[in-house]
């Protein structure tokens, strides 16, 4: 394990307990698209009404972020898949609006 870290495979990063929680990068990178369901600038639109972003071609690193749930709004079966972004991939973006009173991010 150290040596995959050392190599950038493995990132580990601490979970809300404290322990490391261990994320690991995938074999090749790929294409990061944020669909986005209403929007009144996009990149692509396909036949659903919605949008997509295209942040490019990054690796990305997979894991389970226990601590993510803390966070509202995750809870049960039925919680949509979730996901943490880096700034390697929000610099690729060309403005974020971020609007924390009203739980809102416009990409």
């Amino acid at each position: 394990i150290a040596d995959a870290t050392a190599r950038g495979d493995i990132l580990a990063i601490a979970g809300s307990d404290g322990r490391p929680v261990r994320l690991v990068k995938s074999l090749s990178p790929m294409e990061v698209r944020l669909v986005i369901s209403s929007a009144q600038e996009d990149n692509a639109s396909d036949d659903t009404g919605s949008s997509s972003v295209i942040l490019g071609e990054k690796n990305v690193y997979i894991g389970d972020l226990p601590g993510l749930a803390a966070l509202g709004g995750l809870g049960g079966d039925s919680a949509p898949p979730a996901a943490v972004l880096g700034m390697d991939l929000l610099r690729c973006a060309t403005r974020i609006v971020f609007r924390a009173q009203q739980n809102e991010i416009y990409i």
